[in-house]
């Protein structure tokens, strides 16, 4: 899954926080979303350029109910406009009837982000897959399928529920389908292209809005002995040209967010080959309804779901 962010590690960044109940949480990223710049919130009057998005439960083990409480953060180039933000929400709070969220905002600095990413991750095991960076102790085991990826910049070493839902979905496709052309929809760090090319040994050609997440996977690929195989680029979804080019695609990989899914399905069924498969992933379980109408409007039907806590990957059949 990925993340739209920077390149300049000079720069100081903002944190933008706030609590709220589930029951609002929707509309209030509908304000938000685009005010943060958000992937998958276009607007034309971003307040302030965004590195990195979230929404996550306070207690991830509470029950799902509309009082839980969300807290959307976002990491942000510029100085947040509160009173702008708080303007924004004002109606929702009416709405739904509760007092205005507290808005906090600090300065931080940006290598700190950098360097919390590259703190040490273990190894992840999905099925077939064995997820773990290049200097870590690995033991050997029968039949496993090794992906080196370092902690970096760009998301996705494995450890987020997504990526390890994904890796499970691909495992178990891999017991009754062969894929030939395969593309990777918010590549990140490459892991799903690289499961995909270690596994089936096809083409992979993978897209992520980050330019540094593309030289990352890129890199990684000559790491894993995949360059050959596996292919990386900036850009937006299915309208790149290599993208265009190489399609259509017997299976298709998106782990992003949920209203950028739900946006690609059109995208999707258009690149699809008939009776082909799609993983879809960075959604919370409780976006899957809305996922699931936007796909099944185009003939693409569930065929399967992984539950990881709160986080859902679907393997849809097209």
């Amino acid at each position: 899954m990925s993340n739209k962010s920077g390149t300049d590690n000079d720069l100081g960044l903002w944190r933008v926080s706030l609590t709220v109940q589930a029951r609002a949480l929707d509309a209030c990223e509908e304000i938000l979303g685009p005010a943060l710049g958000a992937p998958g919130h276009e607007s034309d009057d971003w307040i302030m350029g965004v590195h990195a998005y979230s929404t996550v439960p306070l207690d991830p083990n509470a029950e799902e109910k509309p009082e839980r409480l969300w807290r959307i953060e976002a990491l942000c180039a510029d100085e947040p406009d509160i009173p702008a933000l708080r303007l924004g929400l004002k109606p929702i709070a009416t709405a739904f009837d509760f007092d205005l969220p507290e808005i906090t905002s600090e300065e931080v600095e940006s290598i700190d982000w950098v360097q919390a990413a590259l703190v040490s991750h273990p190894p992840v095991k999905a099925g077939r897959f064995h997820v773990h960076g290049q200097h870590e102790p690995v033991k050997p085991r029968s039949q496993a399928i090794d992906i080196i990826v370092d902690a970096g910049r760009a998301f996705g070493t494995g450890n987020h529920q997504s990526t390890q839902g994904c890796l499970m979905a691909l495992d178990d496709l891999a017991r009754r389908h062969k894929f030939r052309n395969v593309a990777d929809l918010g590549a990140g760090s490459g892991i799903l292209s690289f499961a995909v090319a270690k596994r089936w040994r096809v083409p992979v050609v993978g897209i992520d809005i980050d330019p540094v997440a593309a030289d990352f996977a890129n890199d990684y690929a000559e790491l894993n002995g995949l360059a050959d195989l596996t292919k990386f680029v900036a850009g937006d979804g299915l309208a790149h040209p290599l993208l265009r080019g190489s399609g259509p695609y017997d299976l298709i990989l998106a782990n992003i967010l949920a209203r950028p899914l739900k946006r690609l399905a059109p995208d999707i069924r258009k690149y699809l080959k008939p009776g082909g498969r799609v993983v879809l992933a960075g959604l919370l379980d409780r976006q899957e309804r809305y996922v699931l109408a936007a796909y099944a409007a185009q003939g693409i039907r569930l065929e399967k779901r992984i539950c990881l806590k709160e986080w859902t990957t679907l393997v849809l059949a097209g």
